[in-house]
């Protein structure tokens, strides 16, 4: 990981000389391109721990989950702040989250009966791994919690700034510490954590750090200091910190980029979510395993295959919402 810290270093500062960017403001446009973009580095960190033909870059999914945790809790902030933010907005906000699980799952679940694997075995194994019975999905169950300490502290009434953040870091690191003490096989879990509020401290910043970064010999400095932290061998209980900072650092990135508004971008970032999930029903066509075959070929075929099903399940997921709001205006309706 050193090597790869030092190339990090130099690919940031390359960024940032050639930089054509004027506004440092990480907005809507530029979380996009971020949602676009990172969920492959994900599966390929995935498919690095099982393929001894790749080089192993699995930690690099924590730093990514950093990165969706940062923003969700940034925009979070933004609606705070505008004071678009009710306790009774929290069922809204999980049934969003949690609705596009239901098609992945029943299809998970149909192939791995079709293809005759133990699904009670593995539905079990997976839930008993901090996973809503599909693949990977920890890290919905712990933004789900995230949003309900976000919602709950944010309905305090005439709470500051400074308050709210301090509130909300402690119990994220409540979270993680009793989730460690209870549930250490899952672990990991705790990794990316503190980057939800990490995302709440940018926001209410953003005007002084987007000064402060408005010269480049100050986005420099930020870049190398940040990036050199790396340097250093990993040590599990620093782990945490470690994320933080090398997710900060794209964070940092993407604001070097003028993103404009385009079709193809909007799409990739819309099925994003859905890549995530989908990635553990890629696994049942294109084991992880995969060793007889070159690792670009591994690699391909899993990101096409899993881009396909996320489009079917985004799609499906598409028409669930419009049978449940029909369902509802119905009820409401007739009763």
């Amino acid at each position: 990981m050193n090597a790869f810290n030092c190339i990090l270093i130099f690919v940031a500062v390359i960024t940032l000389i050639f930089s054509s960017s004027k506004d440092k403001t990480f907005n809507i446009q530029r979380s996009k391109l971020l949602k676009a973009i990172l969920p492959y580095g994900i599966i390929l960190g995935h498919i690095s721990a099982y393929n001894i033909n790749v080089f192993n870059v699995a930690i690099v999914g924590s730093f990514i989950v950093g990165v969706f945790f940062f923003i969700s809790a940034y925009g979070l902030e933004c609606k705070r702040q505008a004071e678009n933010i009710k306790i009774g907005g929290l069922l809204s906000r999980l049934f969003k989250l949690l609705l596009p699980l239901v098609v992945p799952i029943f299809l998970y679940i149909d192939l791995l009966v079709l293809n005759k694997y133990n699904a009670e075995l593995i539905i079990t194994e997976n839930l008993r791994n901090y996973q809503l019975i599909l693949p990977f999905t920890w890290f919905i169950i712990i933004l789900a919690i995230f949003y309900a300490f976000f919602y709950v502290i944010s309905s305090i009434k005439k709470i500051t700034n400074t308050w709210f953040f301090i509130i909300l870091l402690i119990s994220v690191c409540v979270f993680s510490v009793a989730n460690f003490i209870l549930f250490r096989e899952s672990a990991y879990t705790n990794f990316s954590s503190l980057c939800f509020p990490a995302g709440v401290l940018y926001r209410q910043h953003e005007t002084k750090i987007k000064e402060f970064l408005s010269k480049k010999v100050n986005y420099i400095i930020c870049f190398v200091v940040l990036l050199a932290t790396g340097l250093f061998d990993h040590v599990h209980y620093l782990l945490p910190f470690t994320i933080l900072i090398w997710s900060i650092v794209i964070i940092m990135l993407s604001t070097l980029f003028n993103v404009s508004n385009n079709r193809v971008l909007n799409f990739f970032s819309d099925i994003s979510y859905e890549v995530y999930i989908c990635q553990g029903i890629t696994y049942l066509f294109i084991p992880q395993r995969f060793d007889n075959f070159s690792p670009i070929t591994h690699i391909a075929l899993t990101i096409i295959l899993t881009i396909v099903i996320a489009i079917l399940c985004h799609f499906a997921t598409w028409y669930l919402k419009r049978v449940i709001s029909a369902i509802k205006w119905w009820i409401l309706n007739e009763w």
